[in-house]
């Protein structure tokens, strides 16, 4: 039996916290993501200071930002750009305007009241 986790499993040496602090999963050569803000950030080599830590991965996973880790990946559950859903507004049939909110979560649908 096998298990399966959410999120995209990424290799553990992309998941890395950087200068300022921020754990920051490298998306591409030049390009990373914050795993708690899910603010996309440019990437150099000097931003790479230290491997995330599992203590680390263990308050991510807490936040609902990493499904599973283990030595090798770390399962990270997908964050929004935040410009993709920051500034979505929509009207509703009388013309006025609504703000509109993309929720992110791990609960089951039976719980959906909580939120």
């Amino acid at each position: 039996m096998t298990t399966s986790y959410n999120g995209t499993a990424v290799p553990r040496h992309f998941v890395f916290v950087n200068k300022s602090g921020a754990t920051i999963v490298q998306l591409r050569g030049d390009r990373g993501q914050d795993l708690y803000t899910g603010q996309l950030v440019e990437l150099n080599r000097s931003d790479q200071v230290t491997p995330a830590s599992d203590a680390e991965l263990a308050r991510l996973k807490i936040a609902g930002r990493v499904d599973h880790f283990n030595q090798a990946y770390v399962w990270v559950t997908g964050l929004p750009e935040p410009q993709v859903y920051d500034s979505h507004y929509a009207t509703d049939q009388k013309g006025h305007l609504l703000r509109t909110y993309y929720i992110n979560t791990t609960l089951p649908s039976v719980a959906l009241e909580q939120v």
